[in-house]
């Protein structure tokens, strides 16, 4: 029975298994675009119960009908698939539509990107910070607070989310200012200097999260985030 230009979906007995019984399987033959697959259905009748011409179980009895059922949704399910299929590949065929309605195909795995981490932005900084310095575009002593706010940053990560090391997507706002509050009132840390670096290092953060986000979103009233430094930190591809 052809559904479309592209489809043709027949139901037919294959004689070649019938069973010691009589029982004769049903088989589906679906041709997209001149190719063609045959599957069984899983249904075994009575030969001289079969209607050729129409390619359906003679009678009315109970199971018939149900037979009759199960190969009208057999069909409906296959030009489902077909439809579907269309609209993802620009070009379907007869093996792939089969292996769809039969659970068979497996849509190839997309490559995951890995989202970077909060160590992995400090680890970067710092990378970036320790060439210049070697080449004395950068102070030692700038590269050493980088390394010690890193180790600060991940006493707060383990103290707040029990890892070492989080996703950049999970650290939002709010987690600015429960830094700042741990590093001063469970880390002893008060010099301004250092506040400063902190506040800055969460700036830059953040702004990789929202590159085109205003300034003024980042501020805080207290500790001045530098975002216009923020906006040379990283150039990631």
């Amino acid at each position: 029975m052809k559904v479309s230009e592209n489809l043709s979906i027949l139901f037919f007995l294959e004689t070649k298994e019938a069973s010691q019984n009589g029982k004769t399987p049903i088989y589906i033959r679906i041709t997209v675009n001149g190719q063609r697959k045959e599957f069984s259905t899983g249904i075994k009748i009575d030969l001289a119960l079969w209607d050729h011409s129409a390619s359906r179980v003679i009678g009315k009895t109970p199971p018939i009908l149900a037979i009759n059922n199960q190969l009208t949704q057999a069909k409906a399910n296959l030009e489902r698939h077909y439809l579907i299929l269309t609209t993802q590949y620009e070009y379907v065929t007869a093996d792939l539509l089969k292996k769809t309605y039969k659970g068979e195909f497996k849509k190839p795995e997309v490559e995951k990107v890995l989202e970077r981490t909060i160590c992995q932005v400090c680890n970067y900084k710092i990378s970036i910070f320790t060439k210049q310095a070697k080449k004395n575009l950068r102070s030692p002593n700038t590269l050493k607070r980088w390394r010690t706010t890193k180790v600060k940053i991940r006493h707060f990560l383990k103290h707040t989310f029990k890892k070492w090391d989080v996703p950049l997507s999970e650290f939002k706002f709010k987690h600015a200012q429960d830094m700042l509050n741990y590093l001063t009132l469970e880390e002893d840390l008060y010099l301004p200097a250092s506040i400063e670096h902190i506040s800055q290092c969460l700036a830059e953060i953040f702004y990789l999260q929202f590159f085109k986000v205003k300034a003024e979103k980042f501020r805080d009233n207290r500790y001045h985030f530098r975002i216009s430094r923020a906006s040379t930190f990283f150039n990631l591809a």
